[in-house]
């Protein structure tokens, strides 16, 4: 699942920023690194290949995935905790 310059992203990682991502991620990524949202946007969705320019901003986004899938998983720990402890009590 590697990231090369010159080649569109593969499906799985298109999907993963797709779900772990919003638009304000891509907005907040142009702030920090300058590379816009239309790029961002259209590299995840595989109509332009990875550029020198934007594979900058495309790591911060798949950064801002990966926190956003810990915290994800962190909720979902806690949610089946608490329901299995509703399920155990009826």
């Amino acid at each position: 699942m590697d990231v090369v310059i010159g080649e569109i992203i593969n499906e799985d990682l298109k999907t993963l920023i797709l779900n772990n991502t919003e638009s304000s991620d891509r907005s907040n990524v142009f702030i920090e690194t300058g590379v816009s949202t239309s790029t961002l946007r259209d590299v995840c969705y595989r109509k332009i290949p990875v550029t020198q320019y934007s594979i900058i901003g495309l790591k911060k986004l798949i950064e801002i995935a990966f926190g956003n899938a810990q915290k994800r998983e962190s909720s979902y720990k806690r949610d089946k905790k608490y329901l299995a402890k509703i399920l155990d009590t009826i």
